[in-house]
């Protein structure tokens, strides 16, 4: 019976893998703004605003990021589609979804789900992405500069990449 299911677990890992990619993505895009607004910041401080943002739920970044920012209303949409699809993923599918992993005639269903779900993801996480690119090349950081200051900050606090 697992194997069957092996192609529903393929597919539900890569949708909750985009999930945390969105929501590490966010709390990227809410330090690129701080940097914006205050400038160019230590690594001890680029280190503590990456733990306060880590502390905070995903829909707790998203009040952030309003707070900081407008967006168009598509992404809007796709931003809080996102966060719907990881809040599911994360905290209730098995409880509303556990009668169709009991048979596996529901597992194509369910994998068509989690593809929806992962685009979903995604999508928005590509607007996440295309905000923090545009954010550092208004505060002047090109992209090899940030990459260059995410691995000091990765070797600096033990983080492995």
């Amino acid at each position: 019976m697992d194997d069957e299911y092996d192609i529903f677990y393929l597919a539900f890992g890569k949708a909750v893998l985009a999930a945390q990619g969105f929501e590490f993505n966010l709390g990227t895009l809410l330090i690129s703004l701080d940097r914006l607004i205050q400038g160019n910041l230590t690594v001890e401080a680029l280190f503590a605003l990456d733990e306060k943002y880590s502390r905070l739920t995903m829909g707790q970044l998203l009040v952030q990021l309003r707070t900081k920012i407008s967006v168009s209303k598509s992404i809007e949409e796709r931003l809080k589609e996102g966060l719907n699809n990881r809040n599911f993923l994360i905290h209730r599918f098995y409880s509303e979804e556990a009668e169709c992993l009991i048979s596996e005639m529901n597992i194509d269903k369910m994998v068509n789900r989690m593809d929806e779900m992962r685009q979903s993801l995604l999508n928005a996480d590509s607007d996440v992405k295309a905000l923090i690119l545009g954010i550092d090349n208004i505060s002047g950081f090109p992209q090899e500069f940030v990459e260059q200051e995410h691995i000091k900050l990765l070797n600096k606090y033990g983080r492995k990449e």
